[in-house]
């Protein structure tokens, strides 16, 4: 496994820019930004994994960044494509690769081919279930702000959210929600989220009777 990987970019504001909104979709954040010196990091969670730095590229490189969902490989491949890069491969199962490789291609503006890619299974949807009271509603309501941002990171579409749930049997909680993630992985991915953490804390001090699970899809 590589540590990080360094590129030269001619221009570096404008390889700054375009890095920033390309790899916003999978969490890769600008960090140890040194304009002065031109040089960069980007990586997720407080980690660099990809250092920029202005300099003659003395050829073009193919680097793969794993994402955490397909949606993420979709949005990075779209959010490039507005930052100025060129299509080189559009988000797809790469079958030849493996029947779980879903990648997408772009060419930054120094013709480096960067590649977006998650190992997950087109079948493999789970659904998180989260049911609990809410004991001090202004408090938990800093909570759902929060978990709604980063929720696109990770691929998550809202399908049910119930502060008035009808009992059938047994006892309603006050909050009931269905979150359908495109993976396991993307799913505690948000979970273990340092940003999910705070809002975690604030949830867990508003709330009690709390479950939460993941519910994998039966299988087509």
């Amino acid at each position: 496994m590589l540590d990080h990987v360094s590129l030269k970019v001619r221009d570096f504001a404008k390889g700054l820019a375009f890095y920033r909104a390309a790899l916003a979709p999978l969490a890769y954040e600008a960090q140890h930004l040194d304009e002065q010196g031109k040089s960069v990091g980007f990586g997720p969670n407080g980690e660099v994994g990809l250092w920029l730095e202005q300099g003659a590229p003395s050829s073009s490189t193919h680097i793969a960044l794993r994402g955490p969902s397909r949606s993420a490989v979709a949005e990075f491949f779209n959010a490039a494509l507005r930052a100025g890069g060129k299509d080189n491969g559009r988000p797809n199962v790469r079958a030849d690769y493996a029947e779980d490789y879903y990648a997408a291609f772009v060419l930054d503006p120094d013709g480096n081919n960067v590649e977006a890619v998650v190992h997950e299974a087109a079948a493999g949807a789970v659904y998180y279930v989260g049911t609990y009271d809410i004991d001090d509603p202004a408090a938990f309501r800093q909570y759902p702000p929060r978990v709604l941002a980063l929720r696109p990171r990770y691929g998550g579409k809202v399908l049910a959210s119930d502060t008035a749930a009808h009992a059938v049997e047994g006892h309603a909680r006050t909050m009931n929600a269905i979150i359908r993630f495109p993976s396991k992985a993307a799913a505690l991915g948000l979970y273990g989220d340092p940003a999910y953490q705070e809002a975690k804390r604030i949830r867990q001090a508003s709330t009690s009777h709390i479950t939460m699970v993941l519910v994998e899809a039966l299988s087509r």
